[in-house]
């Protein structure tokens, strides 16, 4: 009983640990797309 426990947390840990790198390089993503946009605008600016 105890060891089927620890695997099913095991399973749940790792699953947690997936959607957080996954919504990490989503965030950096976003941030990367935003500070382009932003060089964009400035270079409009410019010229």
């Amino acid at each position: 009983m105890g060891q089927v426990q620890m695997i099913c947390v095991r399973m749940g840990l790792q699953a947690i640990s997936h959607v957080l790198q996954r919504t990490s390089v989503h965030v950096r993503r976003r941030h990367y797309i935003g500070a382009e946009i932003d060089e964009q605008i400035i270079i409009d600016h410019r010229s």
